[in-house]
């Protein structure tokens, strides 16, 4: 799995680059590089939907063969692999303020990646919560939970107004719920 991971990333830090394609990594590997560990089946980038055709050409050159390609998502697989990448497509708007708040990481054997700043992170997380119905639950509620607490944010001020803008009051209130039942422990 080591080799299979380190060869995603140098696709995505050398070979998209070099193709003018800016990549973010995001999901479970952006969460634990804020110190929340969290097992992940998979590696999430997030790419301008305006560079799809070029990230698909560079996957199937270095040998991701299996493909699932969606509206907002593309999913690649080499044959030999268990280990899934996934390309979220966003317009390119959201892609350069995302970029443009975005922090360098030296992850996994020297590879610098980008991922979103925390308070990016969150709101992704936040927005898929709201909008991929109960699968998402097992995933972005203990990371929105965990990622709070780890990074110690204010629930008020930081994040309340995500809540407000990328979710609903019910999110925040049962995420600051959680939070004081694990800290009154």
């Amino acid at each position: 799995m080591d080799y299979e991971i380190d060869h995603v990333l140098e696709v995505v830090t050398q070979r998209l680059p070099e193709a003018g394609v800016d990549a973010i990594m995001i999901g479970g590997h952006a969460v634990n590089s804020y110190g929340v560990l969290r097992a992940t089946q998979d590696i999430d980038f997030m790419i301008a939907a305006a560079q799809e055709d070029v990230v698909r050409r560079i996957m199937r050159d270095t040998g991701f063969t299996n493909m699932a390609i969606h509206e907002t998502v593309m999913f690649f697989k080499r044959p030999e692999s268990t280990l899934r990448i996934d390309f979220l497509k966003v317009d390119q708007d959201t892609m350069d303020k995302l970029l443009a708040n975005s922090r360098e990481v030296d992850y996994f054997s020297g590879h610098v990646m980008r991922i979103p700043q925390l308070k990016d992170l969150l709101a992704m997380k936040i927005f898929a919560l709201v909008s991929g119905g109960t699968k998402r639950e097992e995933k972005d509620f203990p990371d929105i939970v965990n990622l709070t607490m780890e990074n110690n944010l204010d629930l008020e001020a930081d994040l309340h107004p995500l809540c407000r803008q990328f979710g609903s009051e019910q999110i925040f209130e049962r995420v600051s719920t959680r939070i004081r039942e694990l800290t009154d422990d």
